[in-house]
């Protein structure tokens, strides 16, 4: 930021974080996976549950690094 102003810069990051939040992290998609973990614990399939849990954290690591910290830096 050239105004050089660090409020502003720590204002205006703050809002593109929480444009960030809101866009990509309340997508359909993600209620999806919410979803089948519940199915799978309500089923009483631990391990199902616990593979979808897995395999969601991993996808949403990979959303971050290609998606998200480009946006940001």
């Amino acid at each position: 930021m050239t105004s050089g102003d660090k409020y502003i810069v720590e204002f205006l990051d703050s809002i593109r974080l929480r444009i960030v939040r809101v866009t990509l992290f309340t997508s359909y998609q993600r209620r999806s996976y919410h979803e089948e973990v519940y199915l799978a614990i309500r089923g009483r399939g631990p391990d199902k549950a616990c593979i979808t849990m897995i395999n969601r954290e991993t996808n949403l690591l990979n959303c971050v690094r290609e998606d998200i910290i480009p946006i940001l830096f």
